[in-house]
């Protein structure tokens, strides 16, 4: 009997964890280019919670919060005559690939394994969601940043 209720814990475990939903390579390309390397983070972080590894989660949470402050920093930095000759897409792309290289080479397979199964995926409103906010939340940063810390 007792290992019959464990195995029903188990089921359902494994049940709730299908709901939460998974994001693709696809989303993760979209939300990082949209919202920044805090939101691409986010939802590998948020991968790696859902197939029950919070520890995994919690290095991508953070390093999405650090990468996000280095490219303001590094934005800021850099001097505008240089900026001027950098296309105002190229800053965006390379963290965008970088982060989904890192989702495929981390989680691709695993990811495409578990939808094979039967888990759900991670609504796409949700995601846009994350990506919008990421966006505001490094639009605010940036402004903080360039009228209230950068020297005259």
């Amino acid at each position: 009997m007792n290992q019959v209720s464990e195995m029903s814990i188990d089921n359902d475990k494994v049940q709730a964890t299908n709901n939460a939903g998974l994001v693709t390579q696809g989303w993760i390309f979209f939300s990082t280019f949209l919202g920044g390397p805090l939101a691409g983070c986010y939802l590998i972080g948020r991968n790696y919670r859902v197939l029950g590894l919070p520890e995994n989660a919690k290095i991508w949470y953070w390093g999405g919060i650090i990468s996000t402050i280095l490219l303001v920093i590094i934005l800021i930095a850099i001097p505008s005559e240089y900026m001027k000759h950098v296309p105002n897409s190229m800053i965006p792309i390379i963290y965008t690939v970088s982060i989904s290289s890192l989702y495929r080479n981390l989680q691709a397979t695993q990811i495409k394994q578990k939808l094979k199964d039967g888990w759900g995926k991670y609504p796409w409103y949700k995601i846009l969601g994350i990506a919008m906010l990421s966006f505001l939340i490094l639009m605010a940063i940036l402004f903080i940043a360039v009228f209230f810390i950068q020297p005259k």
